[in-house]
């Protein structure tokens, strides 16, 4: 495997892990935090809240994983350069230069 592709798998790797990490603490504290009605106690949504903020961003390292993992079968179309150049006029058209001044590639009859 060369180096250009082992970069994005290393990337992919380290943040599959990190969110299985972030995502197992975050659900297990949320639904704790939420289920206390089922429990018997009083239901309390002020920490079920603040813990959805967490459950939120561990969503979006859950896309983030998806986008990069799509993002190495996505096939790289080769770049070109673009080159500014004049291009001559075909028989019959004129062509306006910057001075807004018109030339005309026919002969004038006289």
């Amino acid at each position: 495997m060369s180096v250009s592709r082992a970069k994005p798998f290393v990337r992919i790797f380290s943040l599959s892990i990190f969110f299985f990490a972030w995502n197992a603490i975050s659900w297990i504290v949320f639904f704790r935090a939420v289920s206390g009605p089922w429990r018997g106690e009083p239901p309390s949504f002020v920490p079920g809240l603040f813990v959805a903020l967490f459950v939120l961003i561990g969503l979006g390292m859950i896309a983030a994983v998806v986008y990069m993992v799509l993002s190495l079968f996505n096939p790289h179309a080769p770049r070109f350069a673009l080159q500014l150049f004049r291009v001559a006029p075909l028989a019959g058209q004129s062509i306006i230069s910057p001075s807004g001044r018109s030339s005309s590639s026919i002969a004038q009859d006289g």
